[in-house]
């Protein structure tokens, strides 16, 4: 019989085998292809060269990493069916917005290189380093999200050092990623696709066959000890479905729990946003905007073959990630439902923990509810601390113990699982790793005349190489997070730019939203978020030195950690009242994907377009305004230092840039004055309009 040390070896043997396997086939078809990737714009495009069926596959994987086994579970547990459907349908659908609006930009940009390389096209200098910082900051939560995952995965099931799998993922797809590029990494990603397809299917066989979680559970109240106060409270939970207006009602259901802050009141869920209505809002927003900087996505554009193959090959991606999603998702209902109240507070159970007997809590780590499957949903028994992790507490828990006991691999089918989230998370990092690439590169390459491929080469190295070290030192728990939480931040940022980005599709609007507007728009957004945030803190967080468990008694200054009769997805942090940075940590980080913090940059980032775009209408359009700021000498459409664009002022650009911006006719008849005064307006307009357009001439050449 295989023990906890047999399981341990071999996941760890065939995940190794497997990651190495897919990296030797990496450089061997890059050697194939090597006459491919001749420059800087084959390597990180791969323009034109993949059929459907490959861009397919490379949606799918690399959008589909390790994090899939850890966040929709848990996100589920509390967000119940209705959060678990958008959620799966978020996490796919904008592919399909990838697949339209790369077209467009392909039409209007033939040579674009990356989205960065719109941006500076349509925006100007500032703006395009605006959206290169969103991206690579985006991005880069978005790879160490992986490592943090996969190291958690091998800390607590596998029960072995987070790091080494790390290190072995992360160096492996550095490494071909920067022997082969774009094209080798699409082709791994078909092999990584169906690979994943396949130990998903076993997974779902399994689960199939042996999930029996018994009897339907009953509704139930019981008294929960306090050890903070040194009292008891109760604890009361429903059978399916659950009351979701009910503030001590764990138990998911159709539409989740109240998911109010971690400082509202006990006992009092009025107001309070119910988890599945909030996703309605969420989800999309977070997970569209997310998508729009990721550069990873916008590669697949660029290197289909056509319109046709890039929009089947959007629609294949988005439906595998949809029920994929959707499956790791329903596993963390299932799970619940299977243990209703002990996966919270768990069952104790006697453990060796450095050699000593103590009473340590089961407790299946939140982010690894998919896990729980395995064992029906329920505690498997753990003998001595054997097939467990054992974690020492802080402070004790509810049921008074200071250990935790996760439970570990103890079968084969624990073993494909964890081989499955090594090809899930392989997959993803080589993509965002050419991702982040893309970005860098395209940006510098028009900079610095020397750039060539080599340089390229070295950007992969040394920005992979940086992430790679932090996401080892975040595996060790050095920061106590969630793995859903890495990505708030992220997704509140890319909300405050993801619309000006897209609206730059539109031609139309390129006399009347240039450069400024984009940054007026996404700053101020950042601007009013920070505001409302601050302001909500300030107005619900206790006055200081009071608990809102107990208003009479002095908690020291900080708001009391969160209830037990509240759902806290989150870290149970404390927060000072009245304090800043206590106010902007729950702004950005905290706030547990709470909807009127995704509203608000929303709703700000468009109405700040609009008034940018009615003003310039008005000192434009209007002749009485139009006519009298000429008389003061005063041109709107004179180009300002960092704003000025291709597609707004094409006049100023050289013939250097005809390639790259799909021209082949500048103007360059027009004196200085012309220029910079804009008095030749129409020819001007001509121009950009001829800029815009796509020459097939020039491109086949």
């Amino acid at each position: 019989m295989v023990d906890a040390q047999g399981y341990l070896a071999l996941a760890y043997t065939f995940s190794v085998l497997v990651a190495v396997g897919l990296a030797v086939y990496a450089f061997v078809k890059g050697y194939m292809l090597r006459s491919k990737i001749g420059d800087t714009e084959a390597f990180i495009t791969a323009r034109g060269q993949v059929q459907w069926f490959r861009i397919g596959w490379s949606f799918y994987a690399g959008a589909v990493g390790a994090w899939v086994l850890t966040s929709p579970a848990g996100y589920a547990s509390y967000a119940g069916m209705m959060g678990l459907v958008f959620y799966a349908l978020a996490a796919g659908s904008p592919f399909l917005m990838i697949a339209y609006a790369g077209d467009s930009i392909r039409n209007q940009l033939p040579h674009v290189m990356s989205l960065t390389d719109f941006s500076g096209w349509r925006y100007g200098e500032l703006p395009k380093a605006c959206v290169v910082l969103v991206i690579l900051f985006n991005m880069s939560i978005a790879l160490l999200a992986e490592y943090f995952t996969i190291g958690k995965i091998f800390k607590y099931f596998v029960k072995s050092a987070p790091y080494p799998m790390v290190i072995v993922v992360g160096i492996l797809t550095l490494a071909y990623t920067a022997y082969g590029g774009l094209l080798v990494s699409i082709f791994t990603d078909t092999i990584q696709g169906i690979a994943s397809v396949f130990f998903f299917f076993i997974l779902a066989i399994y689960m199939a066959a042996t999930f029996r979680p018994g009897e339907l559970p009953q509704n139930q109240c019981e008294d929960i000890a306090v050890p903070e106060q040194n009292s008891t409270m109760l604890y009361c939970y429903d059978a399916l479905p659950c009351r979701p207006y009910d503030a001590f009602s764990y138990y998911p259901c159709i539409s989740g729990t109240p998911q109010c802050s971690a400082f509202a009141e006990l006992g009092n869920a009025d107001g309070c946003p119910i988890a599945g209505y909030s996703s309605i809002l969420t989800m999309p927003l977070s997970l569209f905007a997310a998508t729009v900087f990721s550069e990873a996505m916008w590669q697949r554009a660029w290197a289909s073959q056509d319109k046709r193959n890039l929009r089947i090959g959007a629609w294949v991606g988005c439906a595998g990630v949809i029920i994929m999603v959707f499956f790791a998702g329903l596993t963390g209902l299932l799970t619940a439902w299977a243990e209703n109240p002990s996966l919270i507070y768990g069952p104790t159970t006697e453990v060796t923990y450095n050699g000593v007997t103590v009473n340590a809590s089961q407790e299946a780590e939140p982010d690894l509810l998919l896990f729980q499957v395995l064992y029906k949903g329920k505690f498997p028994d753990i003998q001595g601390g054997e097939f467990a992790y054992v974690q020492q507490l802080d402070q004790p828990d509810f049921s008074g113990n200071l250990f935790k006991a996760h439970p570990s691999i103890q079968n084969w089918v624990g073993v494909i699982l964890v081989v499955l989230a090594v090809v899930m998370n392989e997959g993803a990092v080589d993509s965002i790793q050419n991702g982040l690439t893309a970005a860098v590169a395209s940006y510098f390459e028009p900079i610095i005349k020397q750039w060539n491929l080599w340089w390229t080469r070295g950007v992969v190295v040394v920005l992979n190489a940086i992430l790679v070290g932090i996401g080892a030192w975040l595996a060790l728990d050095n920061v106590k997070v969630k793995v859903i939480q890495l990505f708030l931040i992220t997704n509140q940022l890319s909300i405050c730019f993801f619309v000006p980005v897209l609206v730059g599709l539109s031609t139309r609007l390129h006399r009347y939203i240039g450069g400024g507007s984009f940054l007026f728009s996404g700053l101020f957004s950042v601007f009013c978020l920070s505001l409302y945030g601050v302001n909500y803190f300030y107005n619900n967080c206790p006055p200081r030195g009071l608990s809102l468990v107990n208003p009479d008694e002095a908690v020291n200054g900080e708001c009391s950690q969160p209830p037990s009769g509240y759902v806290d997805n989150l870290t149970g942090k404390q927060y000072d009242s009245g304090s800043f940075a206590s106010a902007m940590y729950y702004t950005w980080i905290g706030n547990g994907y709470a909807w009127d913090f995704f509203l608000v940059p929303a709703c700000v980032s468009v109405g700040s377009l609009l008034l940018s775009a009615s003003f310039f209408a008005l000192i434009k359009d209007v002749k009485p305004i139009a006519n009298r700021l000429q008389a003061w000498g005063i041109d709107p459409d004179y180009p300002s230092w960092g704003i000025k664009s291709v597609a707004n002022h094409g006049h100023l650009y050289e013939e250097g840039h005809a390639k790259r911006f799909g021209s082949k006719v500048v103007n360059r008849s027009l004196s200085t004055r012309e220029q910079s005064q804009g008095l030749d307006k129409e020819s001007s307009e001509e121009l950009a309009d001829a800029k815009r357009s796509s020459d097939d001439t020039s491109e086949a050449v």
